[in-house]
């Protein structure tokens, strides 16, 4: 039954689409047992006709016709013979070598265009990160200030204003050291005498992860200093108007405006360096990578700014 309904599909297959390729083919039929039907090209019935030792092999469907009339007159062309032939006069496929350079470049092509999105997007996460943070930081000083009427510095010059974190010190401030001297009295961390005398309350105003176990330290608290970094690797720098004339130095030095006002009207500012781990843009050195830009000006660079 099977059998049969194979055979009623192929035959009706047949009819339709034989009828578009006739002028080329011809069909081969064997109604033995062993029914098959083979599309042989017109230009092949020669050599198949020489092959099997045969004048002429022009056989057509016809479903009157017997299985012994069919294999009298075409006794060659049994369903072994035919096929074992057929096949072994095909070239095995195989791919050439223009065909695999161009897979070869298309896959490149693919990989480059893949590689420089994940760029941009792991660029942009850094970015953002880092603009979280320092609004936070200077959030964070600000409700300090808030709380107690002071900012939390244990002021050395009452002239200047404070400067927490790596890089120049910008004009007009004096350096109190890497951040960890600010980051310890707004995380509460009591085992610092400081943090104690200038937080008697105990209030933690900041809270941020730890940075990953990278050389430098990214994106957090390093546990091997404590010092807050940003998503390149530098210290984030924070400046504090601790001579409390509601001004700040501009640590930039653009003159249009891009790096906001000067002197700056704030409390307390924060920025990050950016991927070239100075101010401004410009050349760097491992593990910071070079930007366009000018050192000192924050227009072009990839800097990143509290206000």
């Amino acid at each position: 039954m099977l059998m049969l309904v194979l055979v009623l599909v192929i035959a009706i297959g047949s009819a339709l689409w034989l009828p578009l390729f006739a002028p080329h083919f011809k069909l081969l039929v064997s109604t033995t047992p062993f029914t098959i039907f083979d599309m042989i090209p017109l230009s092949c019935t020669a050599s198949l006709a020489k092959m099997f030792g045969l004048a002429s092999c022009r056989a057509v469907a016809r479903r009157r016709r017997t299985a012994k009339a069919d294999a009298s007159h075409c006794p060659a062309f049994t369903k072994a013979k035919l096929k074992m032939n057929l096949f072994n006069k095909r070239d095995p496929a195989a791919f050439t070598l223009i065909e695999m350079i161009v897979v070869m470049l298309i896959i490149a092509t693919l990989v480059a265009l893949f590689m420089g999105a994940a760029t941009s997007v792991f660029d942009r996460a850094r970015r953002t990160q880092a603009k979280n943070d320092v609004i936070q930081i200077a959030t964070a000083v600000n409700a300090f200030y808030t709380e107690y009427g002071r900012y939390p510095v244990t002021v050395t010059s009452t002239a200047t204003d404070a400067f927490f974190g790596s890089g120049t010190t910008p004009a007009g401030c004096t350096s109190y050291g890497s951040n960890v001297v600010l980051l310890n009295v707004l995380r509460n961390i009591t085992s610092d005498p400081n943090a104690v005398a200038l937080n008697p309350r105990q209030i933690v105003f900041l809270s941020p992860g730890g940075a990953k176990n990278t050389v430098p330290p990214r994106g957090g608290i390093a546990a091997a200093d404590n010092c807050y970094y940003d998503p390149w690797g530098s210290q984030y720098a924070i400046v504090i108007d601790t001579n409390y004339d509601n001004t700040i130095t501009n640590p930039y030095s653009d003159t249009d405006g891009s790096a906001g006002t000067r002197p700056l009207r704030f409390g307390a500012v924060a920025y990050s360096y950016g991927k070239n781990g100075a101010l401004g843009g410009g050349s760097a050195s491992s593990p910071y990578t070079s930007e366009g830009g000018s050192a000192g000006v924050f227009k072009g660079s990839s800097d990143i700014l509290s206000w």
